[in-house]
């Protein structure tokens, strides 16, 4: 959550992180029923149904043109984003999530499952 938590410029050292990552922040509605739904055919989605919670929908800025999204969220308050992407920054790989701020989310098989293959994929076992 909070390396996507950045607006371009909102702090010392964030538009550094901002490079790191791929991407700012840009707003999030309150609250709302949010559908995740994966994309392409990348690993870290593989077994992975979409599904709905309730959460804070994250609207992100993506930055970098090395992005490989794998996941895209939609609500009513905040249309549609991308929710999953993952990028190579020099040895090493990010796997970013927009989704989990609410405890449901966590409990979401699929989403539990999702946390375990950005840590497979960052850990360069996939």
């Amino acid at each position: 959550h909070a390396g996507n938590a950045f607006k371009k410029g909102s702090s010392r050292g964030s538009d550094e992180f901002i490079s790191l990552t791929g991407c700012a922040f840009i707003s999030h509605p309150p609250r709302c029923l949010t559908k995740v739904t994966p994309v392409g055919n990348s690993p870290l989605v593989d077994g992975i149904d979409s599904f709905c919670e309730r959460d804070e929908h994250y609207i992100i800025e993506l930055l970098c043109g090395d992005a490989e999204v794998f996941l895209k969220s939609e609500s009513e308050a905040g249309g549609e984003s991308v929710s999953g992407y993952t990028r190579n920054v020099g040895s090493g790989r990010v796997a970013a999530l927009t989704p989990g701020h609410i405890l449901s989310v966590w409990q979401n098989r699929n989403y539990q499952n999702l946390i375990m293959n950005c840590w497979d994929f960052c850990a360069k076992k996939m």
